[in-house]
C-alpha cells in the first residue's frame, strides 16, 4: 500500500470508529437524536469519501471489498442526505461498518509486517556492506609476503642492541 492510500485508510479509520463511538453514545435511540444522526451521517460520509480515494490499484488487490457499495452510500449521504432510510443506517452501524472496518485494520497491519520485513532486510544489507571490507585481490599475497620477507628497521635493531647491553635486573 503506498503513502496516499496508507493515508487515505487511517482517516476512514477514523471516522468510521468515531461513527461507531457516536452510535455507542447515543444507543439505540440515536436517530431521535438530531445531533447524534447528524454526526454520525457525517462520519460515515467521511468514512466512504476516504474509501472512495484509496487508488484503482490498491483496490484490486482487495476484490471482496464492497467498494460500490460504499461509494454509492457516500452519494446518497451527501446528495439526498434528508431521504435516507435509518434502518439502511442502523444496518450499516450494526453490520456492516463493524466489518468493513475490521478488514480494513487487517490491511494496515499486513502493509506494516511487509514493511518491517522488507526495512530489516535493507538495514541488514546495508550493515553488511559498512562492515564488509573488500580487499583487491592481491592484498593477502602482499601482506603473506611482507611477512615472509621483513622489512629493514634500522631503529628497531638500534633499539635491541641498547637493551642487550643495559639489561635489567629482575
Amino acid at each position: 500500500m503506498d503513502e496516499r492510500d496508507r493515508e487515505y485508510c487511517q482517516q476512514a479509520l477514523m471516522d468510521g470508529e468515531k461513527a461507531l463511538a457516536y452510535y455507542g453514545q447515543a444507543g439505540r435511540q440515536w436517530a431521535q437524536n438530531e445531533m447524534a444522526a447528524d454526526a454520525i451521517a457525517k462520519r460515515i460520509e467521511s468514512f466512504c469519501e476516504y474509501v472512495d480515494r484509496i487508488s484503482l490499484a490498491e483496490r484490486a488487490r482487495r476484490p471482496g471489498f464492497p467498494w460500490q457499495e460504499i461509494r454509492g452510500m457516500r452519494n446518497r449521504l451527501a446528495h439526498a442526505y434528508h431521504h435516507i432510510d435509518v434502518r439502511i443506517i442502523q444496518e450499516l452501524l450494526d453490520v456492516y461498518l463493524p466489518r468493513d472496518l475490521a478488514a480494513m485494520r487487517a490491511w494496515l497491519a499486513e502493509d506494516s509486517s511487509f514493511m518491517v520485513a522488507a526495512a530489516s532486510e535493507k538495514a541488514e544489507q546495508v550493515i553488511t556492506a559498512r562492515t564488509t571490507t573488500i580487499l583487491p585481490a592481491d592484498y593477502f599475497d602482499r601482506l603473506v609476503s611482507a611477512i615472509d620477507h621483513a622489512d629493514r628497521a634500522p631503529r628497531l635493531a638500534r633499539a635491541a642492541k641498547a637493551a642487550a647491553r643495559h639489561r635489567r635486573i629482575a
